[in-house]
């Protein structure tokens, strides 16, 4: 947004969205959606037919609202410290 970089999304060839951040400021301005839509598009590109991700708790509505279905509840640790998470995925097509 005017030259400032808010968020970023990065995308597999595979269809495993492996990052999607929005700066804390510009959270809940349809920044993630965006990235959403353009790394789903991507996939489209690449003939990917699922895109998986593994989602934190506090992200997952976000995801639910963007189509998404919960595969499975996971606890993943960094440094000993447990974080729950949720493997996701959302069928698309790749026409």
């Amino acid at each position: 947004m005017n030259g400032q970089v808010v968020g970023f999304g990065d995308i597999t060839s595979g269809g495993y969205l492996d990052r999607l951040y929005v700066h804390k400021n510009f959270q809940r301005c349809g920044v993630a959606s965006q990235l959403l839509k353009a790394m789903e598009s991507k996939a489209q590109n690449l003939h990917v037919i699922e895109i998986t991700a593994d989602v934190s708790i506090t992200a997952k509505p976000f995801f639910l609202a963007k189509g998404f279905q919960t595969k499975e509840q996971q606890t993943t640790f960094i440094e000993n410290t447990p974080f729950l998470n949720f493997k996701m995925s959302k069928k698309i097509s790749s026409n």
